[in-house]
Order: structure tokens, then C-alpha cells, then sequence
């Protein structure tokens, strides 16, 4: 393994210009096995600054106008209480615009229910049931068979993404999968993300040839006279869509920087809301300092607000430019509630749809793709 000073000289510095707002955290992974060992690999030592609005005050004092802007910015409130709680009301002011993309070539549906009726919850504490992990796997089935090209489904961690695995696996659901769309999962490692980017590329672009020889072939095995007969639901589509589908996990290499334009992100599958860990160390000393500072609830407001900017920086992976289109699926019931769909951007909430049902929801991404034919 190799060792620098640099995390050393990072650390040193981080505690010349710590403040009251600071903290030292320390973690210590406790060993596998008492008699090992083995270096404890999770450990770590780190300077926590609880208070940006003191590294931003200089900017505040010096300019005479500062302007933040972003693609995924909301919610707002963060930005409001940490940096800007100093300035006289009504100096800050807050705009948010609509997408290039008109809004037709943009179907948000939201998915509270799966393909055998029960309520999609993926809470931390019920997402490992295997009823549920069932439901999804038969929601993404029919998601294959339904949507062309490249379909992108983000899960809350690396680890349910395993544990779904495993399952699909068990089932046979996975290799099902396979047959519908050539099955991609995010490296742990980011220097495997390329290669796994280009083999995902090229599954759709392969599958889109076969598509197309097949059509021109199809003519010639028809008799004279006879239409040719197709299970649109199942054997045709299935036929049709192809593509590929990609595992990814919110916060890692897949969901920020990563273009999914055009064929490669038809659909973005946002599975549940990822809420970080609440025993995680330094959320819990971020959401004290909140409470300590501010109104009661701020911490709380804060960790839904984290939640939601990981669910925007994901969704927003599909429309990249103004000829683009796509659909996103919001698999959890949860997403139809008013507070949380406030919190999603203004060009995708404003369109979003709740159909009510399972049925009636892969309905309306059907019903998109026939209006978007591929170009």
C-alpha cells in the first residue's frame, strides 16, 4: 500500500483553520475477529467544519453581487440557512427555469404500487423483504419489455444493490432480465467505470442492429395475405425494446458527471428515496449543529434535503439536450406525497403523474414511446 503526506499535510491544515464550529471525529472499525491483525481499513480521522457561512463571508463582504448557479440546486433551504443567514431580508433572491426540453418529451410517472398489487416502501427497514425485492424485479421485467434502448436504475447503496442481486439470482429473475436487456452493474472500483460505460454503449448500439435487420427480414417470413400476429404486451416488445439495463447506485460514479443521452437513458428508475445513514457519525454531528444554531427541525429539514438532492442529481442523468427524451419512473409511493415532490426541480415535478396504479402507469410509458418513436 502506498503511503503519502499528503492526507497528513490535509489534516494539519484542516486544524490550523478550524473554528468553534469544528469538530475532530475519530472512528475506529472494530476487527472482524478479536485475535487478527489485520490493519482496521475503515478507520478514519477527520476535521469536520460545521459552518460554511464562515469560510463564505469574505465572498459576502468583498463583491458587490455573488450569483450561485447550478443544474441541481434544490432545494434551496440549505443554501439559504448555512451560507446566506447574515444577510439583511430581501437581499437574496432565488429563480429556478425550466429545462430546454419541451414538455412533452419528458413522462415523470410515479410507480406506488407493484405488478402484484402491494404498496412499493423501499424504507430501509422493509427494502430487504424478499416480497419486495420480488415486486421490483417483476416492475424492471416490465420496464425491459416496454421501454427501448438503455434504461438506468439507481438503488439507495452498493449494498441492496448486492442483496438484489443475489436474489434476482436465486429466482432465475435475473437471468429473465438478461434475455430482455443486456444486464450492466456499477464497479465498485472507478477505474472499471469506463470500461463498463463502453460495454453498456455498445449492448444497445448491438441491439439496435439486430432490431434492424430483423425488421427488414420480417416482410419476407409473412405469407401473402397474412398479417403477421404479435403478443404486443410480451413477445413483441420484448423484440422491439432490447437495449441494455444498467445497475448504478446514487452517490457513486454513475449518478453525477455521466451523460445518458439519447439511447443510452430511454428511462431513469429512481428506486426509493436514499436517505443516508442516520448513525453515520459526521450526519449526526452536521444535524446537531443544525438544532444547536438554528430552528428546531433544521436538522431533520437537512437530512431530507440531502436525500432529495442525490434523487435530483440521479433523475436528472437522462435529458441532456434540447432533442432528447425520456422517461423517468419513481418507484415508491412515497414520491407522490406533496413534500417530497415540492422538493424535486420545477421542470420535472410540474410534470409528474401519479396514475394510481400499476397497470395504468407502465400504460403511460407505453403510451410515451408510441409518440416518440426513435429517430
Amino acid at each position: 500500500m502506498r503511503c503519502t503526506l499528503h492526507p497528513v499535510i490535509a489534516l494539519l491544515e484542516a486544524l490550523a483553520h478550524s473554528d468553534s464550529d469544528a469538530r475532530v471525529l475519530l472512528h475506529i472499525e472494530p476487527h472482524a475477529q478479536a485475535s487478527t491483525c489485520a490493519p482496521r481499513t475503515g478507520s478514519w480521522l477527520r476535521v469536520l467544519h460545521l459552518n460554511p457561512a464562515t469560510y463564505f463571508a469574505s465572498v459576502l463582504s468583498e463583491a458587490h453581487s455573488v450569483i450561485l448557479c447550478g443544474g441541481t440546486m434544490q432545494p434551496f433551504d440549505d443554501f439559504q440557512q448555512q451560507l446566506f443567514r447574515s444577510l439583511p431580508s430581501g437581499r437574496l433572491r432565488t429563480s429556478s427555469y425550466g429545462h430546454i426540453v419541451p414538455p412533452k418529451s419528458l413522462l415523470p410517472v410515479v410507480v406506488g404500487q407493484g405488478p402484484r398489487g402491494h404498496p412499493l416502501t423501499f424504507s430501509f427497514s422493509t427494502r430487504a423483504d424478499p416480497a419486495l425485492m420480488d415486486d421490483l424485479g417483476d416492475l424492471l421485467l416490465h420496464v425491459a419489455r416496454t421501454v427501448p434502448d438503455g434504461v438506468v436504475v439507481f438503488l439507495p447503496s452498493f449494498q441492496y444493490e448486492a442483496q438484489l442481486v443475489a436474489r434476482w439470482e436465486a429466482t432465475g429473475l435475473w437471468s429473465r432480465l438478461d434475455q430482455l436487456k443486456k444486464t450492466f452493474r456499477e464497479p465498485r472500483s472507478a477505474a472499471e467505470v469506463e470500461q463498463v460505460l463502453v460495454a453498456y454503449s455498445e449492448a444497445i448500439a448491438r441491439a439496435r442492429a439486430d432490431v434492424s435487420a430483423a425488421s427488414d427480414d420480417a416482410p419476407q417470413t409473412a405469407q401473402a395475405g397474412q398479417p403477421i400476429q404479435e403478443d404486443v404486451g410480451h413477445t413483441a416488445s420484448s423484440r422491439r425494446c432490447g437495449g441494455a439495463l444498467l445497475l448504478s447506485v446514487v452517490g457513486g460514479k454513475m449518478s453525477e458527471g455521466i451523460n445518458f443521452s439519447d439511447r443510452l437513458g430511454r428511462c431513469v428508475v429512481m428506486v426509493g428515496l436514499p436517505y443516508a445513514n442516520p448513525h453515520d457519525l459526521t450526519l449526526q454531528e452536521r444535524m446537531a449543529h443544525l438544532e444547536a444554531t438554528q430552528a428546531k427541525g433544521a436538522g431533520r429539514e437537512y437530512y431530507s434535503n440531502l436525500c432529495m438532492k442525490a434523487v435530483n442529481q440521479s433523475i436528472g442523468r437522462a435529458i441532456r439536450h434540447k432533442g432528447d427524451f425520456a422517461t423517468i419512473i419513481l418507484a415508491d409511493q412515497r414520491f407522490a406525497k406533496p413534500h417530497v415532490r415540492v422538493r424535486l426541480p420545477a421542470w420535472i415535478s410540474d410534470l409528474v403523474v401519479d396514475p394510481g396504479s400499476f397497470e395504468k402507469s407502465m400504460k403511460a410509458v407505453r403510451d410515451f414511446f408510441l409518440r416518440h418513436p426513435d429517430p
